[in-house]
């Protein structure tokens, strides 16, 4: 089954009456929207070819005599929209294809350099425009679901291109726990869809190593040569910075640039902050501590987005207080940055605390809400014990056996790093060794995973005490 051949077109109409599958999908196309976002903006990067876009666009409203959808133009022309943009908006693909040739080409070149995408301008717009359809396609599932659709095998290539590989084990967890809900167990499908995803990875890597090849001297003029020398500058210095000498697990180096552009510089300062406020601060491991905090926060999201999606409730009858969660976690934000609705105090944000809490109250109102609640509160807790582990680094050749702590205090690359997960005896006794191992014991990580697995438990408590009141 692992080399088996993709079909030309693949199917999952069944999968999506499933709720919860739809919602799945739904919240991997808010962060495919908020990329392809980043990417856009990383197209027009200085404030130059920002106001000449923008100009562009008054003139494209002159020949329209009509002005873009407000909340994409609020996107575009001021820095407070930006955040929000939603890319997946009818004029947006207008706005891509009236610019010039001159800064398509740029476009591209910079989708190619800097993300390593390997599609031209008119398939970047094709992509684009294939992903609005199928969020139109879901948001409105109940009045669509007979009309034609878009091919599943197009979709998941999309999203394979435009998604981090971590978050590919996410959709094939969902794609498998919808066919077990459904009761329509497929391995093949399933495995088409890991093959799919798998093969966009592979394009984005060979993408990377064409790029490579394309810096070389001999195919790049020399000042446009010395212009990428010195902007790869600036990412070998923040690879250093996130990956400190010695420290292993490590990506090369675009894969780091790779993530960083995904997550983007105001998360990873954000989760930087969280981090210092639990433990005493210093420049964090990138892949250690900042993506296993933002993988965690991910997931819950996910947990949160779907627990909502399925309310029996229409959302025009929430509560006024839960519509900004929602909104918050569509725009692709952590659950524990919700601002707090305090004109006095524009910087103050809801506490997880309030939020579990919020979600506990929203679920009285719907006949299954305990049932609900307790499986939200209890695979929250699965997802944040699962940080709870150490690495431990060898320091000695697995070939021979002998320390090479004597001589450096870099571990071996050759041999991976074990997750240590509880104190036995035998565990203590071995990996305690300081000649043969280097703990990193994530102190911080762990430490805000207790934290926020304590305020979910407070919440539950309190909703509970309250409920038999």
């Amino acid at each position: 089954m692992q080399g088996m051949p993709i079909p030309a077109k693949i199917d999952f109409s069944s999968l999506e009456e499933d709720i919860k599958f739809r919602a799945d999908l739904l919240f991997y196309l808010h962060q495919a929207n908020a990329y392809i976002a980043t990417i856009f903006w990383h197209g027009f990067g200085n404030g130059k070819t920002i106001t000449q876009m923008r100009s562009l666009v008054r003139e494209l409203e002159q020949q329209r005599d009509k002005r873009l959808e407000g909340g994409l133009r609020k996107s575009l022309f001021t820095k407070e929209g930006r955040k929000n943009m939603d890319v997946f908006k009818d004029d947006f693909i207008t706005v891509l294809e009236s610019l010039p040739q001159s800064r398509k080409d740029a476009f591209a070149q910079k989708l190619r350099l800097d993300h390593a995408i390997p599609l031209n301008f008119k398939d970047f717009t094709n992509l684009v425009d294939d992903l609005k359809e199928k969020r139109h396609f879901l948001e409105h599932f109940e009045d669509r679901r007979h009309r034609p659709r878009l091919d599943d095998k197009q979709f998941y290539k999309a999203l394979g291109l435009l998604l981090l590989p971590s978050l590919h084990g996410m959709v094939l967890g969902s794609v498998a726990s919808a066919m077990r809900r459904t009761h329509a167990r497929n391995d093949a499908s399933l495995e088409t869809v890991r093959q799919i995803l798998r093969g966009s990875h592979e394009d984005r890597k060979q993408g990377a190593r064409d790029l490579a090849l394309h810096r070389k001297k001999e195919n790049m003029q020399r000042w446009r040569r010395q212009a990428e020398e010195q902007k790869e500058t600036k990412w070998h210095g923040l690879y250093d910075i996130y990956f400190p000498d010695g420290h292993f697990p490590r990506y090369n180096h675009s894969n780091f640039k790779l993530r960083y552009f995904f997550i983007g510089a105001p998360k990873i300062r954000r989760i930087m902050t969280e981090l210092d406020q639990v433990y005493s601060p210093q420049t964090p491991h990138f892949r250690n501590e900042i993506e296993a905090v933002y993988d965690t926060t991910l997931r819950i999201n996910l947990l949160i987005w779907a627990f909502l999606q399925k309310s029996p409730l229409k959302q025009k009858k929430w509560p006024n207080a839960l519509k900004p969660l929602r909104n918050h976690i569509a725009h692709n934000d952590f659950f524990w940055t919700l601002p707090a609705a305090q004109q006095d105090q524009p910087d103050k944000i809801v506490s997880p605390k309030q939020v579990f809490r919020l979600l506990f109250d929203f679920s009285k109102k719907d006949p299954n809400g305990y049932k609900r609640a307790l499986h939200l509160r209890d695979d929250v807790k699965s997802i944040l014990k699962k940080q709870d582990f150490a690495y431990a680094y060898p320091l000695f050749d697995p070939a021979s056996g002998e320390s090479i702590a004597e001589l450096t205090e870099t571990p071996n690359r050759q041999a991976s790093p074990v997750k240590v997960k509880y104190w036995s005896t035998v565990n203590r006794k071995t990996f305690s060794n300081k000649t043969r191992y280097r703990l990193d014991k994530r102190l911080r990580v762990r430490r805000l995973m207790g934290l926020w697995s304590a305020r979910l438990d407070t919440a539950w408590m309190d909703w509970k005490n309250a409920e038999q009141k």
